[in-house]
């Protein structure tokens, strides 16, 4: 990837609002006409918070489905 310009990097970084160091996650990309390197990071805690998040999220869609399911099931059993 450095061949074309951009690269990945990850290091510890202190956070933003805190003193606290934290590992972060960073995409670098050279514009060889401009001579310019743009960057852009993000905490990996934060992506691991997103995650979880999300992940919880699922549980009760799929806890929800499973339940909708069961009953309808349930109810077309009783029906015949």
């Amino acid at each position: 990837m450095r061949q074309k310009g951009e690269s990945f990097t990850k290091y510890t970084y202190n956070k933003v609002y805190t003193n606290e160091a934290k590992m972060k996650l960073s995409y670098f990309r050279y514009f060889k006409r401009w001579n310019w390197v743009i960057a852009v990071g993000v905490y990996v805690d934060d992506i691991e918070k997103e995650i979880a998040i999300n992940k919880e999220h699922l549980k009760k869609r799929v806890q929800n489905q499973v339940f909708q399911n069961i009953l309808l099931f349930y109810f077309f059993s009783l029906w015949q």
